[in-house]
């Protein structure tokens, strides 16, 4: 694993963030491999995900030293590791606003994602003139519910927000970086 990331200072830290994570946790899962195993002190992939931060997660991902390791992640959501790795720190700052309770309509980013121009539908509905800071929320919605569409074709998120846009106006939807024509882009169709 110490092969995956390119530093190795950085690849310790983190295990050894993550594994004062598991000897702490009162999950059921953790707990019943802390009691069953000795080796390795971290649990497997499929349950450190369930209770690593997205943020760490972010940085997991962006510090992997392989570029092509970051593409076969990136690959299922139909985007490029080059956007896909600026976007996971924009959205563990968006759901970091989230979870403290933070104004986010009209919030301002300070690091705008980068703007995937693949596939088609996404790069028309984006607002590809949104690359300066400060970044507003609309493209990082509209990221948001082409990954969502990737993995779960058949959610009504795009829907959802639209409705809860368009239901509860809060008056000023351009502080959102919301484009004047964005009800006629494809992925709000």
């Amino acid at each position: 694993m110490a092969n995956a990331f390119g530093s190795h200072l950085y690849n310790s830290q983190s295990l050894g963030k993550l594994a004062g994570e598991v000897g702490y946790s009162r999950e059921t899962y953790i707990k019943h491999y802390r009691d069953t195993y000795d080796v390795p002190a971290v649990p497997p992939v499929w349950m450190v995900a369930e209770m690593i931060s997205f943020g760490q997660l972010s940085r997991w991902y962006s510090g992997l030293a392989d570029r092509s390791l970051r593409n076969a992640i990136a690959r299922p959501l139909g985007l490029p590791e080059a956007v896909l790795v600026p976007f996971a720190r924009h959205i563990t700052d968006i759901r970091n606003i989230c979870a403290h309770h933070g104004r986010l309509w009209n919030r301002g980013f300070l690091a705008p994602p980068k703007l995937a121009q693949k596939p088609i539908d996404l790069r028309d509905t984006l607002d590809q003139s949104a690359t300066q800071a400060p970044a507003k929320l609309y493209n990082a919605l509209v990221t948001i519910g082409h990954i969502i569409r990737s993995v779960a074709p058949n959610s009504t998120w795009m829907a959802d927000v639209k409705t809860l846009v368009v239901t509860h106006p809060t008056g000023d939807v351009a502080g959102m970086g919301f484009p004047a024509d964005w009800l006629q882009r494809s992925m709000w169709q």
